[in-house]
């Protein structure tokens, strides 16, 4: 089964690929948000184009845990989850990315790297965790 990753983000959505055969995810690309609806077709095109089948999107609960009251990001997450839910017919499932950031500087060995490529191992971290769970 192929799986699409998705860090879903303000200004930009990171995009990561991954499969449950050699169960590694991998970053591909990153989009700029300029609206949700740009955003959402350009996900069908990709899920189209390279055949997913799931869809696993980053979730940023709050520090303390899920059941807290829901932040402005989670809202805006929450939202995309909805619509991109309306538009594809494949399952989607949530990861909780919290920590995601710490990750990617550490796997970067503290590298400055420019916030696109952040985004699209950001996507990467999060796939890889749903995977490791398969």
């Amino acid at each position: 089964m192929k799986y699409l990753g998705i860090d879903y983000g303000e200004k930009r959505v990171g995009v990561a690929f991954g499969d449950d055969v050699v169960k590694v995810a991998t970053p591909f690309l990153v989009l700029d948000n300029s609206g949700l609806d740009g955003v959402i077709r350009d996900i069908e095109k990709i899920i189209n184009d390279e055949g997913i089948e799931f869809v696993v999107v980053g979730m940023p609960y709050a520090l303390s845990g899920k059941d807290e009251i829901p932040g402005m990001q989670e809202e805006e997450t929450n939202i995309f989850i909805a619509k991109l839910g309306l538009a594809i017919d494949i399952p989607i499932v949530l990861e909780d990315e919290r920590f995601t950031s710490v990750q990617v500087d550490q796997l970067m060995a503290g590298r400055k790297i420019p916030g696109k490529k952040r985004d699209a191992v950001s996507a990467m971290l999060i796939l890889q965790s749903y995977l490791d769970k398969l």
